[in-house]
């Protein structure tokens, strides 16, 4: 006996070229998820910085005094232009056009002129921020203000990915409690260096899917 066999049909070629459909995968999909930005190994001291792009929208990371990690629209407060390029060191975020000066939190630090300005609060200026959070070692971005933090997206995914480390957490070697964190953030500092997207990391997520498919 024959079967009748019915094809399955693929995505029409549309859904690959057409820039609405584009536009609607940046806003409902890459702009609301978590996204690859780099790895903490780019961020080594105070002022280090690297810029990315995600969903159309170029941000970058910086370490500040404190040590915290922190994004930003890489996109000065004066008048819109792009603050930092490639990757770097700084002690402060200087734009190139009319220097406005932001300290290594985001906020603004001086302007020209702007103490002439009547009312002028520079408190109220600042860098937009953007929620990243470093996850084992990589560092992701998430362009909607109100995401839930990554281990509620994927709650079971930095258990599993610490399975893979052998003796995690183990004190009896004499590598202390955070040895497992460690070797699992030297892992993915290796792999990350075996990508090949030093220019624009976001194209690994691109390629691959949103960055859920850990």
């Amino acid at each position: 006996m024959s079967e009748t066999f019915t094809p399955i049909r693929t995505l029409d070629a549309r859904y690959y070229t057409d820039p609405e459909v584009f536009r609607i995968e940046q806003d409902g999909l890459l702009a609301r998820t978590w996204q690859f930005a780099g790895h903490v190994s780019q961020l080594q001291k105070p002022g280090d910085y690297f810029a990315f792009d995600v969903a159309g929208q170029s941000l970058f990371c910086v370490r500040d005094r404190e040590g915290a990690i922190r994004a930003f629209y890489n996109v000065c407060q004066h008048r819109a232009h792009e603050v930092v390029r490639g990757e770097g060191q700084a002690g402060l975020i200087v734009c190139p056009y009319h220097a406005w000066t932001y300290e290594l939190t985001g906020a603004l630090r001086s302007g020209p002129n702007i103490k002439a300005v009547p009312g002028f609060d520079r408190g109220e200026i600042c860098l937009t921020s953007v929620n990243v959070e470093e996850f084992c070692g990589f560092l992701f971005v998430n362009l909607d203000p109100y995401a839930r933090p990554m281990d509620e997206w994927f709650p079971a995914a930095r258990r599993e990915l610490s399975a893979f480390i052998p003796h995690h957490g183990s004190e009896a070697r004499g590598m202390g409690g955070n040895s497992g964190k460690l070797q699992l953030e030297g892992l993915g500092r290796k792999l990350f260096r075996m990508l090949p997207l030093k220019a624009q990391p976001s194209d690994f997520c691109q390629r691959r899917g949103q960055a859920g498919n850990l």
